[in-house]
């Protein structure tokens, strides 16, 4: 069977930043029946995921790489049966994934009892784990068989990708929600200026946060003449304080 690579790539992106966007409003206490997103939000949205998740991936080539060189190329079943003693070396090589499973599975617990975790650690809890669910479902030989030789790696990389945008979606919007450096300065046509905390900038509008009101508000793009941030007013106090 043969995949349309370009047409499937386009269409997972799109999914999978609709998925974030829904998960960022949803951190937020709002969805997309309040908030007018349009496909180009959804398609600029993969402009904000994609580049933490392949720095991350081609980190882990790089290790992988540099770990097989240090083995010599060699199998995991042959690292072990030439060593002195393959019993203890293969419990050695096999005792930080159990470690790491275990301790993943301990989050998971915790957070169905209760336990206020931080997302990343139930995020990536959840990715070690379908990491292990997959390994143990396709790697049964009349399973393999009964599939397309891509479906396996293309059900692994959807899969993990869709756990990590569910997650990051919600992790983002609350970073953006505390970070005292989102303030805002909003030049409008009436020739206000307002001082808000930008959340996200969106097609026609910006998604904003009132420090006072304790409030999310929608700003159209259309009502707003120039905008700057905290930053840049700081530069400028800065260079005229030198100046004087």
């Amino acid at each position: 069977m043969k995949i349309p690579i370009i047409s499937f790539l386009t269409s997972t992106l799109l999914v999978l930043s609709v998925v974030y966007d829904f998960t960022y409003l949803s951190a937020l206490n709002l969805s997309f029946s309040q908030i007018p997103t349009t496909i180009s939000d959804h398609v600029r949205s993969s402009l904000i995921w994609t580049p933490l998740l392949f720095l991350g991936l081609f980190l882990y080539f790089i290790i992988e790489m540099v770990l097989k060189r240090a083995e010599k190329g060699m199998s995991e079943e042959e690292i072990i049966n030439t060593s002195p003693n393959p019993k203890f070396t293969r419990i050695f090589r096999e005792s930080p994934r159990y470690g790491i499973v275990f301790t993943a599975i301990i989050v998971l617990i915790g957070f169905l009892f209760g336990v206020d975790y931080k997302l990343s650690a139930i995020q990536w809890s959840l990715l070690i784990l379908w990491l292990i669910v997959f390994e143990w479902i396709f790697t049964h030989e009349r399973i393999l068989i009964k599939f397309p030789r891509e479906l396996p790696l293309i059900f692994l990389v959807f899969g993990g990708m869709l756990i990590y945008v569910l997650f990051q979606g919600a992790i983002d919007a609350k970073r953006a929600l505390a970070n005292p450096e989102n303030t805002t300065y909003f030049e409008l046509k009436d020739k206000r200026i307002i001082e808000k905390k930008l959340l996200r900038n969106f097609e026609n509008f910006s998604l904003i946060y009132d420090n006072s009101t304790k409030n999310i508000e929608v700003l159209l793009k259309s009502e707003v003449v120039y905008f700057g941030f905290e930053a840049n007013k700081k530069n400028e106090t800065n260079n005229k304080e030198i100046k004087q």
